[in-house]
């Protein structure tokens, strides 16, 4: 049972580089036998992956059998974002009001890196989504975790589809710590306005400001 969890996730990391390295775009088919060929593994391990793809949002299942990765519309990243926008501003102020050592230690080991992660795509990405996740928690308000983690996932979909090139992530990595560094100083204001641009940059980014 193991083994075929292993292998199930093994084929959903070999997948989300493909994804990170443009080597898979948006709207592309997924047909289980070539990924599975491509990756070096069955097509079960293939299929189960391309499940929880569909399950993030990433990709969308064809009914009579097949996947396709989603397409984001410009409509659908700007909704998104704005929706976004609304609960991470309410998560950095209340975690500024709040200021939990233990959720504020968290935050902390989340942006303490090795040096050789950020050329890591699929790594830099999985820490990021982290640190949103964290600083939901960090606000104290127990909803909201679960109420943005849709959210955030659906947004950070469409920045796989548009990974930084490399040396960005670290920029980001320093929005993450001045939004941090305003949650410590119980700088709500100040939490907001950095929050704010960090999402505007991202939406920069996807060419959707």
């Amino acid at each position: 049972m193991r083994e075929t969890e292993g292998a199930a996730e093994r084929a959903y990391e070999g997948l989300l580089r493909l994804i990170l390295t443009e080597e898979l775009e948006p709207g592309d088919n997924l047909p289980a036998l070539t990924l599975a060929a491509r990756l070096g593994t069955s097509r079960t391990p293939v299929r189960e992956a391309l499940r929880r793809l569909a399950g993030e949002g990433i990709a969308e299942l064809i009914p009579g059998g097949g996947a396709r990765l989603v397409d984001p519309t410009p409509r659908g990243i700007r909704e998104t974002f704005a929706i976004r926008e609304c609960l991470e501003v309410l998560a950095v102020r209340e975690a500024a009001a709040y200021r939990d050592p233990v959720a504020l230690a968290r935050l902390d080991q989340c942006l303490e890196e090795p040096e050789e992660v950020p050329q890591d795509p699929l790594e830099a990405f999985r820490r990021s989504l982290a640190f949103h996740l964290l600083l939901a928690k960090a606000s104290g308000n127990r909803e909201l975790p679960r109420v943005l983690g849709g959210v955030l996932a659906q947004a950070q979909v469409f920045l796989l589809f548009c990974p930084p090139p490399p040396g960005e992530t670290g920029a980001s990595r320093e929005e993450h710590r001045r939004i941090l560094e305003a949650i410590r100083r119980g700088d709500p204001e100040g939490a907001e306005a950095r929050m704010r641009d960090h999402l505007r940059l991202g939406l920069e980014e996807l060419g959707t400001p």
